[in-house]
């Protein structure tokens, strides 16, 4: 299994499942007057939530209760489906499963039409809000989550690890259908297990490749996000900056590895 469908694996700093970005889409669930489900975050979960409201809002007998319930439903779209959705569908789609892949596309479209219809307030064309810049154009759920960089204390390997595989760091994915293809062009071994562990274990045989290997995702990443721009706004603008701050950290850092190769 390697697509994670939920909100928390994209949107927390931790890159996992749970945490504060579960806790902040449960406690939207609460507000809404629903019960949280078992794994609220989850995409089947939140989509079954905005129909819900917009049934609910188009059937509503009194006006303000209907605008109420659109409101509603078009914060669960913006805050914790649109700013996610779609790099969990081309996670989908580099998997290479054709029934999986038709079915992600699909999403994406039936998605996209919503938002041209007006299903957010980025698609007339809302502000950058890339890092650094305004951060009132962005969802709540992207405020605030630290960039990827290198750690300041040269023991900080975990840190570096764990901050690696946090997508809302990094602004991409890596599977391990990534590390494979990783270890097939470098000519490295590959371990089975966990891919913390299996990325310990490729980093451990060539860093520079690697690092370098993995610059190259994160640029084919940035330009996934830059597509996106114009549907989605300060949302994909926010991932591209993300993805090519990664890129450029992470080729610096196999220059630097492959200096200390060359040294030794």
């Amino acid at each position: 299994f390697q697509a994670w469908p939920f909100a928390s694996v994209y949107l927390g700093p931790e890159g996992q499942i749970g945490g504060e970005a579960r806790e902040r889409i449960a406690g939207f669930w609460k507000a809404v007057g629903q019960e949280p489900p078992a794994e609220p975050d989850h995409l089947a979960a939140l989509l079954g939530l905005y129909c819900s409201l917009r049934e609910a809002a188009a059937d509503a007998e009194h006006p303000a209760q209907g605008r109420l319930l659109q409101r509603a439903a078009r914060v669960c779209l913006e805050e914790h489906v649109a700013t996610w959705v779609f790099v969990f569908t081309d996670v989908v789609r580099s998997l290479g499963e054709p029934f999986y892949a038709a079915w992600a596309t699909l999403l994406d479209d039936v998605l996209a039409r919503v938002f041209a219809e007006g299903g957010t307030r980025w698609v007339s064309g809302g502000g950058d809000a890339r890092d650094g810049g305004d951060e009132a154009e962005l969802p709540v759920a992207l405020r605030g989550i630290p960039r990827f960089d290198l750690p300041d204390a040269p023991d900080s390997a975990a840190a570096f690890l764990d901050a690696l595989l946090a997508p809302a760091r990094t602004g991409f994915v890596i599977t391990r259908e990534t590390l494979r293809r990783g270890a097939q062009t470098l000519g490295l071994g590959l371990r089975q297990g966990e891919r913390r562990y299996v990325l310990e274990s490729l980093l451990g045989q060539d860093a520079a490749g690697v690092l370098a290997f993995l610059a190259g995702e994160a640029e084919g990443w940035t330009a996934r996000h830059r597509i996106r721009s114009v549907l989605m706004g300060p949302v994909a603008h926010w991932w591209e900056s993300r993805a090519q701050h990664a890129a450029r950290v992470l080729a610096e850092a196999a220059a630097s590895a492959g200096r200390g190769e060359e040294a030794s």
